[in-house]
């Protein structure tokens, strides 16, 4: 089911706007006395430039605060939350697989005291000649308690098409008001998981309340954003997995591999005195079995053997610290008898210490550190470590805890062991990076494209709304300007078996010269504040146009090209000059000189000049002459070489 045509009555700065999404067809909607009258005919000059995939694709186009937001919330709404909508609307519809128009209008019903519209369909004789085009249908909204509510009148299901919200966007806009749709923004991915986070470590402090062992060492400050920051890793690396399996070489580069680094984190919380007052009795010994441990770490052992061997000595701290070795029914409780016996044995303290891993008994209200510990002793965290892919050491010199993998489908095996290992724990002994680091920009495409992956993991061969919002957002303008290509490439990649209407909204005029003028909506405010379609805002074609040329229209660039910080530099500056009765020369060359000369545009410079020439004394204009006769004589040695180089040709 594909959007052709919205239109808003009132909703937040919107009023009675109509929105065509779809530029196969010109929809136009006039006031009649009894209501609204919806036309619809073919576009004659439309062309259809995009992949397969995309039923279409639009535009919304506009400065900040023009609406582009509030008609993408509206959107959200009429797909998730209809029924919880204050504003009537009336929209058209298009079954591609019946070839049926389908318009639907507000009746009744709702939160609100809304009007009742009216509206009528006129379609021309070639739409009816290619379409079975229905007559406008009323619809009624129920509401119920809380955010549930129900559309009544609909002849089609809105369950055969999902809407996915995807933008990269951290603000205060609420995203969970927004049901009923696939929403990937960074907002809503982060009120889901603190969602589930948060009841975790409730659950957590109200069992280590109810425990006996109430001297336990615990972090004051867990690090939520650690533990989100994984479950984003984690959507990176599926979609990379995916992407290098089946081999495309259409995206911009990925990152090959990721490095994992244990921290120590938990050894440095025992031996620090200065945490929270706490002393750690036995601290020097266990300073000297790190030592020890980190003189072997490498000693004639691979790679993957010192990832075990490290993997064991964390958990060791870990264990410490949650007080796991302490007596209780299943444990004898000699931490001490336990630190010597590894100290006797100075060259095996790795076998010593996996010896009282494997020999820890935990009770049950000890689930979590059950869980951690059985999960990395297990033999399915071997067989995962064993096919991971350790790349090479670089020739410079690197940390003996740091850990190099290939990013491929064993590689996700085991981060898939490791994060359901210690997710949602105050484990923070490993950290995780992507091999030679990324950028802002770099690692906002990545996540781009990991989210897009992540609405197609869930909706199946489903038929796809799209809405992106700012989708550029974080792009160097080189990035902008490939924006529009990586996302075709990317939608026909992920979403190859789909059908996607895909609704984009910028500011950017690199955005725009990739999309045709009719596949654009564009928004400005009137002059009371009000979102207004403006559709003749620019008079010629955007498509393939120069993006200097989109630069200088005045939707985009009211007051030129110039950067409004220079533009009143300059402006300060040339009343600076005109204040001037007598410049000396000291007064140029100490006030006036270095001003001018950071000036770019060589015809602005020029006009100083002469506008300072006219107020300086002789010395100051002689200055002046000097400083200009050396930039003519640079031009005229260039035009006699010239000159020379076309008589000897």
């Amino acid at each position: 089911m594909e959007l052709l045509y919205l239109w808003i009555e009132d909703f937040r700065k919107i009023k009675q706007q109509g929105f065509t999404f779809n530029n196969k067809f010109i929809l136009e909607n006039r006031v009649e006395p009894d209501g609204y009258r919806l036309s619809i005919s073919l576009n004659k000059s439309y062309v259809d430039i995009f992949p397969s995939q995309l039923l279409t694709v639009t535009g919304v186009v506009g400065r900040n605060g023009a609406g582009k937001s509030s008609l993408m919330h509206c959107l959200k709404m009429l797909y998730g939350q209809l029924p919880r909508l204050t504003s009537p609307l009336f929209f058209c519809f298009l079954d591609t697989q019946q070839k049926t128009i389908f318009t639907y209008y507000y009746s009744d019903g709702g939160l609100s005291n809304m009007h009742a519209l009216h509206v009528s369909v006129n379609a021309d004789q070639e739409v009816k000649r290619l379409y079975a085009v229905k007559r406008a249908l009323k619809y009624t909204l129920t509401t119920w308690a809380g955010d549930g509510g129900k559309i009544n009148g609909f002849e089609y299901p809105f369950v055969d098409t999902t809407c996915a919200y995807l933008s990269a966007n951290f603000d205060s806009h609420r995203e969970d008001i927004y049901r009923g749709i696939e929403n990937q923004s960074t907002n809503a991915r982060m009120e889901a998981f603190l969602k589930e986070y948060i009841p975790q470590q409730e659950k957590i402090a109200v069992r280590q309340s109810q425990n006996k062992n109430q001297d336990r060492i615990n972090d004051p400050y867990p690090s939520y954003l650690k533990d989100f920051y994984k479950t984003e890793l984690k959507s990176n690396v599926r979609f990379i997995t995916y992407a290098d399996k089946h081999q495309t070489s259409n995206l911009p580069e990925l990152p090959a591999d990721i490095t994992i680094k244990f921290n120590f984190n938990d050894f440095q919380y025992l031996t620090n005195t200065d945490v929270r007052n706490i002393s750690f009795r036995y601290a020097e010994k266990l300073i000297e079995i790190h030592s020890l441990a980190l003189e072997l770490l490498l000693n004639g052992r691979s790679k993957k053997e010192a990832f075990f061997d490290l993997l064991y000595l964390c958990t060791f701290y870990y264990a410490i610290r949650n007080k796991l070795f302490d007596f209780n029914s299943f444990t004898k409780g000699d931490l001490d008898g336990m630190l010597n016996m590894i100290l006797r044995e100075p060259k095996d303290i790795y076998n010593a210490i996996r010896k009282t891993l494997d020999e820890l008994n935990l009770s049950p209200e000890n689930e979590k550190e059950r869980r951690l510990i059985r999960g990395i002793l297990g033999r399915g965290f071997n067989t995962a470590l064993k096919n991971a892919t350790l790349l090479p050491e670089p020739t410079v010199e690197v940390s003996p805890t740091s850990f190099s993998f290939k990013v491929d489908t064993h590689l996700w095996d085991l981060l898939g062991r490791i994060f359901d290992i210690t997710y949602g724990d105050e484990i923070n002994f490993m950290d995780y990076s992507w091999g030679n680091g990324l950028s802002t920009g770099e690692e906002a495409l990545l996540t781009h494209f990991s989210r897009l992956y992540e609405i197609k993991r869930k909706i199946g061969r489903q038929n796809l709304v799209l809405l992106i919002d700012e989708g550029d957002l974080y792009f160097h303008p080189q990035w902008q300007k490939n924006y529009i290509h990586y996302l075709m490439e990317g939608i026909s990649f992920i979403f190859h078996n789909n059908k996607v209407q895909l609704v984009l909204s910028t500011h950017s005029p690199f955005i725009v010269s990739d999309l045709p003028k009719q596949n654009l909506i564009f928004l400005k405010k009137n002059s009371i504040g009000h979102c207004v379609v403006s559709p003749n805002e620019i008079h010629t074609e955007t498509f393939a146009a120069n993006i200097h040329e989109l630069f200088t229209n005045s939707f985009f660039l009211a007051d030129g090209l110039m950067g409004e910080y220079a533009r009143k530099y300059l402006n300060d500056l040339i009343e600076d000059i005109k204040m001037e009765d007598n410049i000396s020369l000291e007064r140029y060359e100490f006030y006036y000189k270095n001003r001018i000369a950071i000036i770019g545009e060589q015809f602005l410079k020029s006009k100083i000049i002469e506008l300072i020439a006219q107020r300086s004394d002789f010395f100051a204009i002689d200055q002046i002459f000097e400083q200009r006769s050396s930039e003519l004589d640079y031009l005229r040695n260039l035009r006699n070489k010239k000159r020379n180089d076309s008589d000897r040709a």
